[in-house]
C-alpha cells in the first residue's frame, strides 16, 4: 500500500500498515475485567487492606507495605470541610490508582496473605445494617476481590494449590455456615448448631439475590406503567419489556443501539448484543434473538410499547449508532429502577396479595430470573439448550460448539416469551401488519413520518417502524381507554386525529400460520392438533343440536297436528307476546336515558367556568367552536410534545391548538382538585404548594414563552410561518442549534431563560469589559 493511501489511524512499518496507537499492556491488564467490576473490586479491596491494617501480628508477618498502611492513615478521616460522599470518592480514587499500579509499587505483602487469613476476613463479613451474615454470593464477591488484588501484584493471581486450599476451606465455611443458628452461636452436642427455639424470621436467607417476577406481576406492572401517563413510564414499560423478553440482563438492554435492531423476517424482530457479561469479546455477537408480538395483549406486546416509546420520548433526530435508551447504561438502569420502585410502592398492597414478601424483593434482575423460571416451568416448552443461549448461558465447551446454531429453538422460545397462550391458537398468531395489496405505500409513508419524526430516515428501520405503527393502530381502542392527558393521545398523531387511521384499520391484518402463505416461525406442530381437535369438537357439538332441533321440530309438529296440549300458538298470539315484552323494555330504556341526561345538565352546572373559542378553517380542515374539555391538563411531557401541541389541534379531543388559546380560558383549571395520578407523581410538589395547583395564567404564560422563543429562532433559520406541514422541522433545526433533548419542557423553560437572561446581560458585560 502506498503512503498516500494509508488511513489517518494507521501508520507504515518495514513495508507493512500498522496501527498508530495500538492498545498498551496497561489497557490490556485493565481489560481483564470490566470498569464496573473493578470498581467493585476495589470495594472489597478497600475493606480488606483496611482490615489488615488492624490485625496484631509480629514484624515477621507484616500484611501491608508501608505503602498502604501511609495510604491508610492519610485517608481515613475527611478534610476539613469534606463531606462524607466526597470523602469516599477520594479515597476511591486513591486506592484505584494504587491497585492498577500494584505490580511496581505492591500494597500487601504477598507471602503472608495465606488462605487462611483470607478466610478469616471472608468469615467475618456481616451486613452494615442488620448486623447479619451475608449472601452466599458477598462472600463469593469478597473471595473474588482478592483475588483480583493478587493478579495485580503478580500478573497471574493465586496458584492452583492456593485455590484448592481456599477450596477446602470455602466447603467447611459454607456447610457450617448454613446450619449456623442466628440466636445460639454454641453448637449443639451433635454439632449441627440446630436450636429448636429459635423462631426468627429468615426468609431473607432463602432467596440468593433479587426474587423471580411471575407473569401475573409482569403483566401487572406493564399495566400500571402505561396507567402512569408520563414519557419516562413509557420508556420504563418498554425496557422492562424488552428484558422480559430478551431473558437478559438490564445493561445489555440499556446498551442496545438502534443498529442492533433488525426486522427481517415477516413475524419476528431480531436482536444482537455486542457482547455480554459472558461473552466480553464478542465471540457471539452474530446471534439473534427472536422477539414476537403478542396481539392479544397490548398491555405486553412489545411492538406497540416499543412504538409508544419512539413515538413519544424523543425529540432530535436519531442515527443507528445512538443507542436506543439515551444515557450510559448506568443512568439508563437507575431511572428505569427508580421508576419500577415507585410503581410497586404505589401498588405495594397488590404485589403483597400475590404473594411476595416485600416489594424491596424486586428488581430489574428479577425480569430476568423470572423469564428463566417461565421458560424452565412450560410443560412441553422450549429445550433447556435454547434457553441457555437465550440467557446466555455456557453449556459447556463442547456443547457450545455443536449446539451453537440453534436458531429455530431460539424462535420458540421467543414466542414463548411473549406469553402467548401455548395451550391455544393464539400462540401461532402473526404481527398486526398492512397487507401489501390494499395499504397505500404513499399513506404508509407519510404516516410513519408523522408519528416516528426522529427516526423514519434511518435504514433498516422502516420495517420496524411499519409494524409498530401497525401494532399500534391494532390496539387503538386501548389507547382510547387511557386517559385524556396520557402522553400517547396528546403527542401521537394518529391518536390526536383518528381520520389519519382509517386507510391503516381497512388494510390491517392479522392471521394464523395455517391461514396464510407467509411463514410463521417458532410455532410446533402440537399447536395446529390441538386447533384441528378443537374443531372437531365444535362439529360434535353443532350436530348434537341439530339433531336435538330435528327431533324436537318433528315432535312438536306431531303435537300441533293432533292438538296436544291446549291453547293454540297462533301468529296473533305470538305477535301479542312481542308487543307486550317490547313496551315494557321501552319503557326502561326511556326512564335510564332521561336519569342520564339530568344527571348531565347537573354536571354542566356544576362547572361553569371553562373557555370558549373558535379554531379557525386552515388548509380546508375547519375546526367547530367548542369548549375545553373538562378533563383538559396542560401538557406535562417534553418540548417536542408542548410543541406539537400548541401548534396542531387535537381532533380527537376536541381541543384547538394551544397558540389561540387565550389565558382567561384556563382559569376553570385552578377550580379543579388534582387528581390520585397527580398527587402520587408530584407528592414533593404538593408538600411544597399545601396540595394546591400551581396558577394556570402561569403554566400559559411559560408555555407561550418556550413556544415563542422556538418561534423566533426558527425565523433565523428561514422558517418564515409555522404550520403543521414545517413545524417537525422548525424544532429539529432549533433543538439541534440549543441542544434539546428528552428533558421535561419545565426543564427547558429554565435553559431557555437562563440564555434569555445572558443575551440581555451581554451589552453591559461588553460595556464594561471595553471600560476596563
Amino acid at each position: 500500500m502506498s503512503a498516500q493511501n494509508v488511513p489517518v489511524q494507521a501508520n507504515v512499518v518495514a513495508g507493512r500498515v500498522v496501527l498508530a496507537r495500538p492498545m498498551s499492556l496497561q489497557q490490556m491488564d485493565d481489560g481483564i475485567v470490566s470498569k464496573n467490576v473493578f470498581s467493585s473490586y476495589c470495594n472489597g479491596i478497600i475493606h480488606f487492606i483496611n482490615w489488615c491494617a488492624v490485625q496484631n501480628v509480629d514484624e515477621t508477618s507484616e500484611l501491608l507495605t508501608e505503602l498502604a498502611k501511609e495510604t491508610v492513615k492519610d485517608c481515613r478521616d475527611p478534610n476539613e470541610g469534606e463531606s462524607k460522599k466526597k470523602h469516599r470518592a477520594r479515597v476511591k480514587a486513591v486506592y484505584m490508582n494504587l491497585i492498577r499500579n500494584a505490580r511496581n509499587s505492591p500494597l500487601v505483602i504477598e507471602e503472608n496473605i495465606t488462605p487462611g487469613l483470607v478466610m478469616k476476613y471472608i468469615a467475618s463479613g456481616a451486613n452494615q445494617q442488620t448486623g447479619k451474615a451475608l449472601s452466599r454470593s458477598s462472600y463469593k464477591g469478597k473471595r473474588s476481590a482478592i483475588f483480583h488484588l493478587l493478579r495485580c501484584h503478580n500478573g497471574r493471581g493465586p496458584t492452583e494449590e492456593y485455590k484448592q486450599r481456599i477450596g477446602n476451606y470455602w466447603k467447611g465455611f459454607g456447610r457450617k455456615r448454613s446450619n449456623r443458628s442466628p440466636q445460639n452461636e454454641d453448637e449443639n452436642e451433635d454439632g449441627n448448631g440446630d436450636s429448636s427455639d429459635d423462631e426468627e424470621d429468615d426468609r431473607d436467607e432463602l432467596n440468593e439475590g433479587k426474587e423471580a417476577i411471575s407473569t401475573e406481576l409482569y403483566r401487572s406492572i406493564l399495566k400500571w406503567l402505561l396507567e402512569y401517563a408520563s414519557v419516562d413510564s413509557l420508556l420504563a414499560a418498554c425496557f422492562i419489556c424488552l428484558t422480559w423478553n430478551l431473558a437478559c440482563r438490564s445493561n445489555n438492554t440499556a446498551k442496545l443501539k438502534l443498529s442492533h435492531l433488525s426486522w427481517t423476517k415477516f413475524d419476528a424482530m431480531q436482536i444482537n448484543f455486542k457482547h455480554t457479561k459472558t461473552d466480553v469479546t464478542g465471540a457471539e455477537k452474530q446471534v439473534k434473538r427472536n422477539l414476537y408480538s403478542n396481539i392479544n395483549e397490548p398491555d405486553i406486546d412489545f411492538t406497540f410499547l416499543l412504538g409508544l416509546y419512539l413515538a413519544t420520548n424523543f425529540t432530535t433526530v436519531q442515527e443507528a449508532g445512538y443507542r436506543l435508551f439515551p444515557g450510559t447504561s448506568d443512568s439508563t438502569t437507575k431511572r428505569v429502577s427508580r421508576k419500577l420502585q415507585e410503581v410497586l410502592e404505589l401498588h405495594e398492597d397488590e404485589v403483597i396479595a400475590m404473594g411476595y414478601a416485600s416489594i424491596s424483593d424486586i428488581g430489574l434482575h428479577s425480569l430476568r430470573k423470572g423469564a428463566a423460571t417461565y421458560l424452565g416451568s412450560l410443560p412441553g416448552g422450549p429445550s433447556p439448550v435454547a434457553i441457555c443461549h437465550r440467557c446466555g448461558w455456557s453449556t459447556g465447551k463442547v456443547l457450545d460448539i455443536y449446539f451453537q446454531q440453534l436458531q429455530r429453538g431460539d424462535e420458540f422460545v421467543g414466542r414463548c416469551l411473549s406469553l402467548l397462550n401455548l395451550m391455544s391458537s393464539d400462540f401461532a398468531s402473526s404481527p398486526a401488519y398492512f397487507c401489501p395489496e390494499v395499504v397505500d405505500n404513499e399513506w404508509m409513508a407519510n404516516c410513519v413520518k408523522k408519528v416516528f419524526p426522529c427516526f423514519h430516515h434511518i435504514n433498516g428501520m422502516q420495517k420496524i417502524l411499519q409494524r409498530c405503527l401497525a401494532s399500534m393502530i391494532h390496539h387503538h381502542d386501548y389507547v382510547a381507554r387511557f386517559e385524556a392527558n396520557h402522553p400517547a393521545r396528546k403527542s401521537i398523531a394518529i391518536f390526536r386525529d383518528y381520520n389519519l387511521m382509517e386507510h391503516g384499520l381497512a388494510a390491517l391484518k392479522t392471521h394464523k400460520a395455517w391461514d396464510t402463505t407467509n411463514h410463521i416461525s417458532g410455532v410446533p406442530p402440537h399447536v395446529k392438533e390441538l386447533v384441528d381437535l378443537a374443531e372437531i369438537k365444535d362439529q360434535l357439538g353443532s350436530i348434537a343440536e341439530r339433531i336435538f332441533e330435528k327431533v324436537m321440530k318433528g315432535v312438536t309438529d306431531y303435537f300441533e297436528t293432533r292438538r296436544i296440549g291446549g291453547g293454540e300458538l297462533t301468529e296473533e298470539r305470538l305477535m301479542e307476546l312481542i308487543q307486550r315484552a317490547s313496551d315494557s323494555t321501552r319503557s326502561e330504556v326511556f326512564d335510564r336515558l332521561t336519569l342520564q341526561l339530568e344527571r348531565l345538565v347537573e354536571s354542566f352546572q356544576q362547572n361553569p367556568l371553562r373557555g370558549m373559542y373558535v379554531e379557525e378553517p386552515t388548509n380546508g380542515n375547519a375546526f367547530s367552536s367548542t369548549e375545553l374539555p373538562i378533563d383538559f391538563e396542560f401538557p406535562r411531557s417534553n418540548t417536542l410534545d408542548l410543541w406539537v401541541q400548541w401548534n396542531t389541534p387535537n381532533r380527537e379531543q376536541n381541543i384547538p391548538a394551544l397558540k389561540n388559546v387565550s389565558t382567561k380560558s384556563y382559569k376553570f383549571l385552578d377550580e379543579k382538585q388534582r387528581s390520585a395520578g397527580e398527587c402520587n407523581r408530584s407528592s414533593r410538589l404538593q408538600a411544597n404548594r399545601k396540595g394546591k395547583r400551581r396558577e394556570s395564567r402561569r403554566t400559559a404564560s411559560d408555555m407561550k414563552i418556550l413556544c415563542q422563543f422556538i418561534e423566533a429562532e426558527a425565523r433565523k433559520f428561514g422558517f418564515e410561518t409555522i404550520s403543521e406541514l414545517n413545524m417537525q422541522e422548525a424544532f429539529e433545526t432549533v433543538a439541534k442549534e440549543f441542544g434539546f433533548g428528552q428533558e421535561a419542557w419545565t426543564t427547558t423553560l429554565k435553559a431557555v431563560q437562563k440564555l434569555k437572561n445572558a443575551r440581555k446581560n451581554a451589552p453591559a458585560v461588553e460595556a464594561e469589559e471595553d471600560h476596563n
